[in-house]
C-alpha cells in the first residue's frame, strides 16, 4: 500500500456536502417515467444523507407532476444504476421561459452501487471513515506539507490471516475533529484501504462483508457508531470499477469526542 492513502472524496470543516453524481436522471413509477437532470449530493449537516435533486423541466409537465405527487417511492436511474427513492420535495414554478418542475429524493434505503461490470474483480477498495477520533501510535507516518513542515499521521493496520486493512487519519483530521466537538455534526475524519494479504483479487460483495466488519469493529473502539462510507473497488490496472454510496448509523461527533 501506499504511505499516504489519496481519499477519493474530502471534506474539510466549511464543507457540508460533497457531490457524487451530475448528469441524466430518469424517474420511473409502474409504467410511467419522466426524464430530466440532475445531482446526487451527500449531506453532512445538519444531519448525514444521500438525496437526489432533479430538474424536470424536459419532461412534459402534466406527466411530471402526476408522477411526482402521486407517487411516494420512485425508482431512480442514472448512467451509472438505479435505486428506490423517496419524492422528498416537489417544486413548480412558471416564468415567460415556461414552466418548471423540481424534485428531491431520499434514497430507500441509503444506498446505490454501480459497476464497470457486473462480474467486476476488485484488487483493493479505499473507504471514508464518518467521526472517528484521532489517535497516535508506533506505525505513525510523518506527512510533509507543500509549504514546509512535517505532521504526525495516526495510522494503525487491521490484519487477519487472508486481509490487510490500513487505516490512516487525513491531514485535516483533527482540525476537523476540534471545529465538529463545539458543532456536532459529521465528517470524514480517516480512510482505510483494504487488499487480500496474498495481493489476489476478490468480489464486490467479498468487499462489503469487510467493511461492515470495520465497521463494527471501529464503533466498538470509538464508543459509538463510525462508518465506513463511499467505498470505492479498484481493478488490477488501477481503474475504479466498482462504487457503493451507502450510509450506516453514526453517531454524532460531539456527543463522542473527548
Amino acid at each position: 500500500m501506499s504511505t499516504l492513502i489519496r481519499p477519493v472524496y474530502s471534506i474539510d470543516r466549511n464543507t457540508s456536502e460533497i457531490e457524487l453524481y451530475r448528469g441524466r436522471i430518469r424517474a420511473v413509477e409502474g409504467d410511467n417515467e419522466i426524464n430530466g437532470v440532475g445531482r446526487a449530493v451527500l449531506h453532512f449537516r445538519p444531519k448525514m444523507n444521500l438525496k437526489f435533486h432533479a430538474d424536470f423541466s424536459s419532461a412534459d409537465p402534466g406527466d411530471a407532476h402526476l408522477l411526482l405527487s402521486a407517487a411516494r417511492t420512485v425508482q431512480l436511474q442514472t448512467d451509472q444504476g438505479k435505486t428506490e427513492a423517496l419524492v422528498s420535495a416537489l417544486s413548480t414554478a412558471s416564468s415567460e421561459h415556461g414552466y418548471s418542475i423540481g424534485a428531491s429524493f431520499i434514497l430507500n434505503p441509503q444506498r446505490f452501487i454501480f459497476d464497470t461490470c457486473p462480474s467486476v474483480r476488485i484488487k483493493r477498495t479505499i473507504a471514508h471513515i464518518v467521526n472517528f477520533p484521532d489517535f497516535i501510535g508506533p506505525t505513525d507516518i510523518a506527512y510533509e506539507h507543500r509549504q514546509g513542515g512535517f505532521q504526525k499521521i495516526g495510522r494503525v493496520f487491521l490484519d487477519s490471516f487472508e486481509w490487510r486493512a490500513e487505516l490512516q487519519e487525513l491531514p485535516h483530521t483533527r482540525e476537523l475533529i476540534n471545529e465538529m466537538r463545539n458543532q456536532g455534526g459529521f465528517g470524514i475524519t480517516h480512510a482505510v484501504e483494504v487488499c487480500r494479504r496474498d495481493g489476489s483479487e476478490f468480489s464486490a460483495e467479498e468487499a462489503e462483508k469487510i467493511n461492515q466488519k470495520i465497521y463494527l469493529f471501529l464503533s466498538f473502539a470509538r464508543g459509538g457508531w463510525s462508518a465506513p462510507i463511499l467505498s470505492v473497488g479498484y481493478d488490477s490496472n488501477n481503474n475504479a470499477a466498482h462504487e457503493e454510496w451507502s450510509l450506516r448509523l453514526t453517531t454524532l461527533a460531539c456527543t463522542r469526542f473527548r
